[in-house]
Formats: structure tokens, C-alpha cells, sequence
């Protein structure tokens, strides 16, 4: 994982998220930026890059990170609230005197079980935080799906 709890917390100012938490689903933030960059970003690679873009890539992590920990409350508490006599919705409103149990069965549940839009999600955070960029007089594009070892015209990284 390139980023940490202390850097969550000091640089990010993050508190959303305990630091058990945050080892888990930054570990999983880590991972989707290492798949959406192609490879170009990992523990071993990230310190290649100039100070600016570390940012860049870390807060990008934090960011997911907290992301992910809201999606999985979320589904935790809709799959939690279902009943089966109940088709889909997570519980608005309860009552204890003669038990009333109100559903919200709006399209935000739907959004929440979609994995397709949680994807969505995902990509525009990634693409937010590590959208084309020029430091210096070196352009970085991370998120090129153009490999090439040499770096030739690779989007990855090049002199202007």
C-alpha cells in the first residue's frame, strides 16, 4: 500500500475513517489505482514520480478509500434491513408501539446495489485526481492505456 494511516490523517486531514478501517479499504484503494494506472503506480514505482504528483496519487487513495468504507456502509445496511417478505429497501423509519416499519424503496437503493454505477464512481474519483498533467516540463498521463517499455509516445510520461 504507497499511502498510510499517518498520511490519511495528517496530510489528507481524513477522519472518517479508523485506522483498521482505512488499512483495509486503502489497501483496496491502492490496488484500483494500481489497476487503472496499468501497472504505473505501485509501492515500488510511485516514489519515481515527482513530489506533486505523489500528492496527487495518495489523495487519490485517501479519497477512494473513504468512498469505499461509505459504499460498504451503505450495502451492509440495505442487505441488513431487508426482510424477505420485503422486495428492496433499507428501513427509513421504525416504531415500537405496534411495530411499523417504513421502507425506502427509492431509486438510491438502486444506485447503492448497482455495481455499475459504483464503478462509475470509482473511475471519475481516479480520473479526478490523476487526469493528464504537466509538472515542469514533463507530461504525465497515468491513466493511458498505451503501453510501451521505452516510453515512446506511451502517455505515460514525456518531454514537451
Amino acid at each position: 500500500m504507497f499511502v498510510d494511516y499517518t498520511y490519511y490523517t495528517d496530510n489528507f486531514n481524513g477522519t472518517l475513517l479508523t485506522e483498521g478501517e482505512f488499512n483495509k479499504f486503502g489497501d483496496l484503494a491502492c490496488i484500483f489505482i494500481t489497476t487503472s494506472t496499468m501497472s504505473r503506480v505501485t509501492d515500488s514505482l510511485i516514489n519515481s514520480y515527482p513530489a506533486e504528483l505523489i500528492y496527487r496519487i495518495k489523495n487519490c487513495a485517501c479519497s477512494l478509500a473513504e468512498y469505499l468504507k461509505e459504499q460498504y456502509d451503505v450495502r451492509k445496511n440495505i442487505l441488513s434491513s431487508m426482510d424477505s417478505s420485503q422486495s428492496t429497501g433499507i428501513v427509513r423509519s421504525k416504531k415500537a408501539g405496534a411495530v411499523s416499519i417504513d421502507y425506502d424503496t427509492s431509486t438510491t437503493v438502486s444506485y447503492y446495489l448497482n455495481t455499475k454505477s459504483q464503478q462509475d464512481m470509482i473511475n471519475m474519483i481516479i480520473r479526478q485526481y490523476l487526469a493528464p498533467v504537466v509538472i515542469g516540463t514533463v507530461y504525465y498521463n497515468l491513466l493511458s492505456k498505451v503501453i510501451d517499455s521505452n516510453h515512446n509516445n506511451c502517455g505515460c510520461c514525456g518531454v514537451i
